[in-house]
């Protein structure tokens, strides 16, 4: 549908149908990631008009949440896989980055780090964007979900079951778990 054009009803299910990852560029448009259909949507900053779609299907990425770095690249995490996606929208190329654990929650830092938290496998990685390849892997804390980085590059991520938010060096080296209930 054209944005403001639906007139009906949405469903109210919990199997993950719909959009699951949203990320904007540097031009402020979003890509939005469908779960179900397993496709990317490009929206116009302005009107949210559908500027490209790019299936993801045939790498089986379920799209679970997503960053765009500082070189336009997509990244999504692949909700109960092990891969993160990486989509270069210049060439419309599609690739997989096997992290081997559950990827969750996606950050980058300044220089060119992209943070995957692993929910239930309890892990942090690290991955280069420049390169495609990842860095490392370390123990993490149980139910790791969302990340943000710093300006001074420390890795922020909130753990659930816990109630913690837990600051990383860039590095992986735990510094502080701080209760927040």
């Amino acid at each position: 549908f054209a944005p403001g054009t639906y007139t009906g009803g949405y469903e109210n299910r919990t199997d993950n149908s719909g959009p699951r990852a949203i990320a904007a560029d540097a031009q402020g448009n979003v890509w939005a990631g469908h779960f179900t259909s397993r496709k990317y949507y490009l929206l116009e900053n302005a009107t949210a008009q559908i500027l490209r779609t790019n299936d993801v299907s045939s790498l089986n990425h379920t799209p679970y949440g997503a960053v765009v770095d500082a070189n336009g690249i997509l990244w999504s995490a692949n909700a109960g896989g092990n891969q993160v996606l990486r989509l270069d929208p210049t060439d419309d190329s599609i690739s997989l980055v096997e992290v081997g654990h559950t990827c969750y929650g996606l950050g980058l830092d300044r220089s060119n780090h992209l943070f995957v938290s692993g929910w239930q496998a309890s892990k942090l990685s690290r991955i280069n964007v420049l390169t495609g390849t990842k860095d490392w892997t370390v123990n993490g804390i149980y139910e790791s979900r969302g990340i943000a980085v710093t300006a001074d590059g420390d890795v922020w991520v909130a753990n659930s079951s816990p109630g913690t938010v837990a600051r990383w060096t860039p590095d992986g080296v735990l510094k502080k778990t701080i209760a927040v209930g």
